[in-house]
């Protein structure tokens, strides 16, 4: 895995920025995720990234928007949410 891959199937976005990032804070702040749990957590949070810019349409950038941006807040919350263990 790269350290900023592009998701090109959908509309393109950088899925390790907003989710490792995420994995990152959070795991630091609860203390004692091992690397499974982050691991997986992380991967989730990519997931529905990329789920969700599949389904945008290219207006969302034609319009000054970019999906890191936007659609990258929902794989960050994703991240966290399965670290902490939320459902």
């Amino acid at each position: 895995m790269s350290i900023d891959p592009a998701h090109i199937y959908g509309l393109l976005t950088h899925p390790t920025i907003p989710t490792l990032t995420s994995a990152l804070v959070t795991a630091q702040k609860l203390g004692s995720i091992d690397g499974k749990t982050f691991m997986l957590a992380f991967l989730t949070g990519v997931e529905v990234e990329c789920k969700i810019s599949e389904w945008m349409f290219p207006q969302h950038y034609l319009r000054g928007m970019h999906s890191s941006g936007t659609v990258g807040a929902f794989g960050a919350y994703a991240t966290a949410a399965k670290l902490m263990g939320l459902r």
